[in-house]
């Protein structure tokens, strides 16, 4: 059997009463209450109903709940995730970390023994599933940096809270920094929307001039502080929890810009752009950020190319 079967086995045994951030295929039964920041890992559940929040959703009470480490997730939001969960136990009840990858595991056990009185642990040839319970007093919340986003326009500074896991979450990515810089005119209450919007320094620069802005991410996280960052500078928006922008109106916005996640794969890419083509406006547009070596013109048709650094190129699109 392999490894990773018999640890779904050892968990659907278990049966938890919650689980947040676990990869979809993890087998969980029916009674197990399902929490993602990620909608597109929700939506992507084969066994089960999901919910697509963050921890801090979880109800109080829990007997034992269940979190994934993943190679991607920063130890400060995998602590985060345990204390928030460790917080809403019930005495008695534990929280266990699935660890499928047997490199990982020692620095994994490790994190537990530093959270929790009692650790008890399930090993397999390839990962290891570790029970945490007696949670011990520790301040879980992450330290979240700030980074500066200046709009060259009229020389507005904004400081923006970031947080673990978000993209370009410790300083502003340079791709981003050169899309703001060619942001359109946002006069006249025009209609803008960030697509994938991180912790929001599109959306903000945007509001700051007088734009009307939505803000649209898979990631809850994302959502909850973009909204934070303009409220913090006396702006609003409106948060858009979505996977697919065929979903949304059509002709909706004059104005669709994006960072996209080149990361994410062609189908999803090609489906992103024909999705903003979808929701812009005839007369509006679309523009695009990109590392310039990326041949994305063979996706989006019609386009014109608005700058280009010698690293990044903005290309845009229409209706």
């Amino acid at each position: 059997m392999a490894a990773k079967d018999f640890l779904n086995q050892i968990l659907a045994a278990l049966a938890p009463d919650v689980a947040v951030n676990v990869a979809p295929e993890t087998l969980l039964p029916a009674t197990t209450h399902i929490f993602d920041t990620n909608l597109l890992k929700t939506l992507g559940r084969k066994n089960g109903q999901a919910v697509c929040a963050e921890v801090t959703a979880v109800p109080t009470g829990v007997g034992s709940a269940v979190t994934e480490a993943t190679s991607y997730k920063p130890k400060a939001l995998m602590i985060f995730e345990i204390g928030e969960l460790a917080a809403r136990l019930e005495d008695g009840g534990s929280v266990f970390l699935l660890e499928r990858h047997k490199k990982r595991a020692k620095t994994a056990r490790k994190m537990m023994a530093e959270l929790f009185g009692e650790v008890e642990i399930v090993e397999a040839a390839d990962g290891v599933l570790i029970k945490g319970t007696g949670p011990k007093p520790f301040d879980h919340q992450p330290a979240t940096a700030a980074i500066r986003v200046t709009d060259q326009t009229n020389g507005r500074n904004y400081d923006l809270k970031t947080w673990p896991g978000l993209f370009s979450g410790d300083g502003l990515d340079q791709g981003t920094a050169f899309l703001i810089d060619h942001l359109p005119d946002l006069g006249a209450g025009k209609r803008l929307l960030d697509v994938g919007c991180g912790c929001g320094p599109i959306s903000v620069v945007a509001a700051g001039r007088g734009g009307m802005v939505s803000y649209l991410d898979v990631d809850a996280t994302a959502l909850r502080i973009t909204g934070q960052n303009l409220a913090e500078h006396g702006l609003v928006g409106n948060a858009l929890l979505c996977a697919n922008l065929s979903d949304l109106a059509k002709s909706s916005f004059d104005y669709v810009v994006s960072n996209p996640p080149t990361h994410a794969g062609s189908d999803v890419l090609q489906g992103l752009f024909e999705g903003m083509r979808h929701v812009v406006t005839n007369g509006g547009h679309v523009t695009i950020v990109v590392r310039r070596h990326l041949a994305y013109e063979k996706w989006i048709g019609r386009h014109e190319l608005v700058a280009d650094d010698g690293r990044y190129k903005l290309l845009r699109f229409f209706a």
